[in-house]
C-alpha cells in the first residue's frame, strides 16, 4: 500500500500549492484523488467552493474500489 500512498500524498497539494510544480507534474497534483479531499476541508472550515471537491472525491473512490477489490479478493484466493 505504501507505494501506492507515497506518490498521492507527496503529489498533492497538502505540502504544497497546485500551481508550484512544472508540467506534467502539475497535471497529476491538479488530478490527485488526495488534492481534491484535501480541497473540502478549508471550504468545509472556511467556506468556500467546496461543491466540485465532494462530487469527484467519491468519484476517484468509487474507481479505486472498482480496480483494487477485485485484485485483492483475487490474491486473496490464490493465497487461501
Amino acid at each position: 500500500m505504501l507505494p501506492l500512498v507515497f506518490p498521492l500524498s507527496f503529489g498533492s497539494d497538502v505540502f504544497v500549492q497546485t500551481n508550484t510544480p512544472r508540467g506534467r507534474l502539475q497535471g497529476f497534483v491538479h488530478d490527485n484523488p488526495v488534492t481534491h479531499l484535501v480541497g473540502t476541508v478549508p471550504g468545509l472550515l472556511v467556506g468556500g467552493p467546496v461543491e466540485f471537491h465532494l462530487l469527484v472525491t467519491p468519484a476517484w473512490m468509487a474507481g479505486l474500489l472498482v480496480v483494487f477489490v477485485p485484485l485483492a479478493l483475487r490474491a486473496y484466493v490464490r493465497r487461501a
